[in-house]
């Protein structure tokens, strides 16, 4: 979508907490599978986005393109219990941002 939605974000995960993501920018927002406190976006334009990604259904209505479809753009794979982020059409350049098992800033 041109808008910004329907991208892998953590937003879109089941064990998001903290609203929608996207109108909430440097709010806080926690992760509920790996306990930790994700670290802020950096812009609108910016996602969050783990290898334990599971979509909600908001995500499947929002994404005009398939999960599997948007992952393989990804030129790494998304190893565990690493947080990574993207720029909106720029998954080519997608980085670690921080560890989700200790919460410490990567990169």
């Amino acid at each position: 979508m041109p808008n910004g939605k329907g991208y892998p974000d953590c937003s879109y995960c089941q064990h998001f907490k903290g609203g929608w993501i996207r109108n909430l920018l440097g709010q806080k927002a926690l992760c509920g599978l790996h306990g930790v406190e994700l670290l802020p976006l950096e812009s609108g334009w910016h996602y969050r986005l783990c290898s334990s990604f599971s979509p909600t259904p908001s995500f499947h209505r929002h994404s005009v393109i398939p999960l599997e479809e948007r992952l393989a753009r990804f030129p790494i794979k998304l190893q565990p219990e690493v947080l990574y982020i993207y720029k909106h059409h720029g998954e080519e350049h997608v980085r670690p941002s921080m560890s989700l098992k200790t919460g410490e800033r990567m990169a």
